[in-house]
């Protein structure tokens, strides 16, 4: 099965979704904030840190869950 659809249309196409627009911003918002981060060695122990502020001691796999990551990718920082 393929797809017809012009590679320029379908990108059109979905930049007047509401879900590209929040992507779009998300993107710009971490862009924007990763030099500060970087320089501070906090990303992505950042996001980490926030939610064991916010949960406490909590285990790896409610971690994760939490930052909508895997169990691999947050393994590493904890």
């Amino acid at each position: 099965m393929t797809d017809d659809t012009p590679p320029s249309r379908g990108l059109a196409a979905a930049r007047r979704t509401p879900c590209f627009a929040r992507y779009a911003a998300q993107r710009a918002v971490t862009a924007a904030c990763r030099p500060l981060l970087d320089g501070l060695g906090l990303m992505p122990r950042y996001l980490v840190m926030l939610v064991l502020r916010e949960r406490g001691g909590i285990p790896v796999k409610e971690l994760a869950g939490a930052l909508h990551l895997g169990h691999g990718t947050v393994s590493p920082l904890s």
